[in-house]
């Protein structure tokens, strides 16, 4: 069976047991337990499920939080509740466009949107509704986890090495092509030999996020965690040189008197590679017993082609000695656990004008609609007002580009149908 049969079969046995389970307990609303079902399983991995599942549990508890303090403070003033309301939105929205906790304050707003305007600031109806979602979202995460954790499970350090598996197969690959590359210029004294395609890194991004996820499945990557993110770096530094050897070579920016010494050098570093494939594909620890050093030929080859494949030959070597102390140490935690990338209120100051626009965008769509609920007799009651601030919150923090067919599906739907 396919691994897409399999995913399609684990969701829809979540579904059924998240909708039986509430329908048997008696709870009303059981959509919002299949939602959360459906956004734990629109995710890569499962480790980016657990991640999207524990945002989604505590940004109900904290928008129920805010909604309480919300409702006790400005249940009389509808005014003032409305100023705190824009100022609360734009807050979440600046805080929501962050790539690893962005969901938790988008669930923050759009909790506390529930909460306040469905009850119409009724308080028992508030409790009870903040009861009913804490409990329907507890029980589609458990569902998920139980159906994803006991049925054909993927762990997350098997989506990671399978990944790394097959970047370090394509790059060895482009190396053996180059050393081919090589020796054929220089057999044909010169003569222009066929194009090498530089390697895809992007694989190397999806890599380092799979390191910043729960990685409870994984004591190999959880209690190693800083010795895979060096390793990472260390790689990616090294396949970037090689990118770069390439470029030059399919420029013909091969020093001729220097191709023997350069092929000893791609040599090592093939040869570097493939211990690393072993050591990751196979997980044969024997080939890390000897890292060797790194080539020092400054003397013999000092071109900037030379250079670049001596670099790579030293990051491959340094990647070697990561991955070997990640193995050596594989079941003690030395409580270097590292950083995602950049710490989070750092992460705050980045592009803070495009966050400014966002967050000026979505605080007037809010305004207009509360304008228009305020100033024009619509149906709905309270009902206007959240749907317009949560759809304005939601969408506003997306590119205009993601937008635009949205809006124009939207616009000529009603004129086909």
């Amino acid at each position: 069976m396919s691994t897409a049969n399999k995913q399609a079969i684990k969701v829809a046995l979540s579904l059924t047991l998240a909708i039986v389970s509430a329908l048997a307990l008696g709870w009303d609303k059981v959509y919002w337990s299949a939602l959360t079902v459906i956004i734990m399983a629109n995710n890569e991995t499962y480790g980016h499920s657990i991640r999207k599942g524990r945002h989604r549990v505590l940004g109900t508890f904290f928008g129920i939080i805010l909604a309480f303090v919300a409702l006790q403070l400005f249940s009389q003033a509808h005014i003032a509740f409305i100023a705190c309301y824009l100022l609360f939105a734009a807050t979440m929205c600046y805080l929501a466009d962050d790539q690893y906790n962005g969901y938790l304050f988008r669930t923050i707003f759009t909790v506390t949107s529930i909460i306040c305007f469905s009850s119409g600031f009724n308080g028992d109806l508030s409790f009870n509704y903040a009861i009913l979602r804490i409990q329907e979202t507890l029980l589609g995460v458990f569902c998920f986890s139980a159906v994803f954790t006991f049925i054909w499970p993927v762990r997350t350090e098997q989506v990671f090495f399978n990944g790394l598996a097959k970047l370090l197969a394509e790059a060895k690959q482009q190396a053996k092509l180059l050393e081919q590359h090589l020796t054929k210029s220089s057999d044909l004294a010169g003569e222009p030999a066929e194009a090498i395609q530089e390697l895809d890194l992007a694989a190397l991004a999806s890599l380092k996020e799979l390191l910043s996820l729960p990685l409870s499945d994984s004591y190999l990557l959880r209690y190693q965690q800083a010795h895979w993110q060096h390793f990472i770096e260390r790689l990616e530094l090294s396949l970037l040189q090689l990118n770069q050897a390439i470029t030059m070579a399919n420029r013909g920016q091969i020093p001729s008197q220097e191709v023997p010494v350069l092929v000893v050098v791609l040599q090592r570093f093939i040869g570097r590679l493939e211990r690393l494939l072993l050591a990751v594909d196979k997980l044969d620890v024997s080939v890390l017993d000897k890292v060797d050093e790194a080539l020092s030929l400054t003397d013999q080859a000092s071109s900037d082609f030379a250079q670049q494949l001596l670099a790579a030959d030293s990051y491959a070597a340094e990647a070697l000695q990561r991955i070997r102390e990640a193995y050596r140490r594989r079941w003690r935690h030395n409580g270097d656990i590292g950083e995602k990338t950049q710490p989070w209120l750092k992460r705050l100051a980045n592009d803070v004008e495009r966050r400014m626009l966002l967050v000026y965008k979505v605080v007037f769509s809010i305004g207009v609609g509360f304008a228009l609920w305020i100033f024009i007799p619509l149906p709905g009651s309270f009902i206007f007002p959240m749907l317009s601030a949560s759809f304005s919150f939601n969408l506003g923090i997306y590119p205009s580009e993601a937008l635009k067919p949205i809006f124009w599906d939207l616009s000529y739907r009603p004129l086909w149908c």
